[in-house]
């Protein structure tokens, strides 16, 4: 029966190192976000596992204290289980890390097509050449300029944000350095 059992939490444990084994990193946001609770929810299965894993491995040595017949096979089976079990958390966090770093980047490109929107429908305004041919229409053009220059300093900080996410990405050697 503890055979049985340790097989069990064995045949979960496969299951789990094929899911840490994924490439996937995301292609959008939505999609990073998904598969990053979607780990969080494995690493929490892990941990959860550990009572279990932790129960058999004390069935295993009161069998083993009690000179069962078959204490040499369960010692086995037993060490094997632990060292699978445990072999679990480094993959687990390097995964948590690529889906991190993942994530980091899709907030930075969809922050930085939003900068980049905003900078380009700014353009003509900033780059006008018109300077008015009257008292009204340089007065309008001057409530326009300072209507802009606000929105400019309103939009500074989201801007240096995104410049600064852009420079810690590609600082860390982070592997869309090239795209940013």
């Amino acid at each position: 029966q503890l055979k049985r059992a340790i097989d069990d939490v064995v045949g979960w444990i496969e299951t789990v190192e094929s899911q840490l084994e994924t490439d996937e990193q995301g292609k959008d946001l939505p999609t990073v976000t998904a598969l990053l609770k979607r780990h969080q929810l494995l690493e929490s299965n892990i941990t959860l596992y550990n009572e279990r894993v932790e129960a058999l491995l004390e069935d295993g040595n009161i069998l083993i204290g009690q000179d069962h017949f078959d204490k040499d096979d369960i010692e086995q089976h037993c060490h094997a289980l632990l060292q699978r079990y445990e072999a679990l958390s480094e993959p687990a966090a390097d995964r948590h890390e690529v889906l991190q770093s993942s994530l980091l980047l899709q907030q930075y490109l969809r922050d930085a097509a939003g900068v980049e929107a905003w900078i380009h429908e700014r353009i003509p305004i900033a780059s006008s050449t018109d300077y008015g041919s009257h008292l009204t229409g340089v007065q309008s053009l001057q409530k326009k300029h300072q209507v802009f220059t606000t929105e400019l300093a309103g939009h500074e900080q989201r801007i240096g944000a995104v410049g600064n996410t852009a420079s810690t990405l590609s600082d860390e050697g982070h592997k869309a350095s090239s795209q940013i």
